[in-house]
């Protein structure tokens, strides 16, 4: 009778969880603020992915658009973890908890999840430069979605339908294997368009390219700009009578000392990214930046 007990607690516990997933579909947020909620239907392509759609004349109505899988939500507990395509990996681990990155910090256009149910890596193709993504849990129920600002992105310009092709991975699959299969889209993807070479191929004409894989990856940022966020006094092309005067980080003598200091500790192969050295301003004014 026990054991009757623990696999009925067992079935509900997979009922409700099960229950929470909700269909697959669009939420549109319209320019008047009500919400509504459009189903996708997943069209199979060639390459194994199944391709979600909407119409660009659909969401040029809308002030936001975001697609809800029912594959890319969970449960705190759950074993498994969410990714997406900055190198950030987080658990289900949380009651509560909200996480977004904009289109201009995305290295690159995909999200993905692993949960005992399975895992996938989603790409998204339509609007991929001005798409968000978004991680939340609310009440221990985690949901992970694309998300299109249509007002605040590509100036309000729906230029293509918005798109993601989803790719079912073995339920054991980590990032690795999501990175791989993300690598196989790419280059199935560019395939079609261009001959596509691989690291070693191209490093036969450009010998540099072998140099920087090998090395270390260094990048010193030695200036920049003062920047508040969501003032909207910053939201303007600056000219030289409004541009910000940088702040020094590092100077290049501080730099070239912590790599002697590297040097000495036995790393004598590093590819080093010099940034925030140039400013926009005088000659002058940048020579200053340098010797401070």
């Amino acid at each position: 009778m026990r054991g009757c007990i623990v696999i009925l607690g067992a079935v509900i516990t997979a009922c409700a969880v099960q229950s929470a997933l909700a269909a697959d579909h669009a939420k549109i947020v319209g320019k008047d603020g009500a919400t509504r909620e459009v189903p996708l239907e997943g069209v199979r392509e060639a390459g194994g992915g199944v391709r979600y759609m909407l119409p660009a004349a659909v969401a040029r109505d809308a002030r936001s658009v975001s697609f809800v899988l029912d594959r890319a939500q969970a449960q705190k507990g759950e074993e498994g973890f969410w990714l997406y395509g900055r190198g950030v990996l987080g658990h289900f681990d949380r009651d509560n908890m909200s996480l977004g990155c904009w289109a201009r910090f995305l290295d690159h256009p995909y999200y993905a999840m692993r949960t005992p149910r399975g895992a996938f890596l989603a790409v998204v193709e339509g609007m991929r430069f001005d798409f968000n993504v978004r991680i939340a849990a609310q009440k221990g129920h985690y949901e992970m979605a694309p998300l299109w600002t249509i007002e605040q992105t590509a100036f309000g310009n729906v230029y293509e339908d918005l798109s993601v092709v989803v790719y079912e991975l073995d339920k054991t699959a980590g990032y690795v294997e999501i990175a791989k299969r993300y690598r196989q889209h790419v280059v199935a993807r560019e395939s079609a368009v261009r001959p596509v070479q691989t690291l070693r191929e191209r490093a036969v004409r450009r010998p540099h390219l072998r140099k920087l894989a090998n090395s270390i990856a260094l990048r010193r940022r030695h200036a920049c700009k003062p920047y508040k966020w969501k003032d909207p006094r910053h939201d303007v092309d600056y000219t030289p009578e409004t541009e910000k005067a940088p702040v020094c980080n590092y100077s290049f003598a501080q730099t070239l000392a912590f790599l002697r200091k590297l040097k000495a500790m036995g790393v004598d192969d590093v590819a080093l990214c010099v940034a925030g050295w140039q400013d926009g301003l005088t000659i002058p004014a940048r020579s200053a930046i340098v010797t401070r």
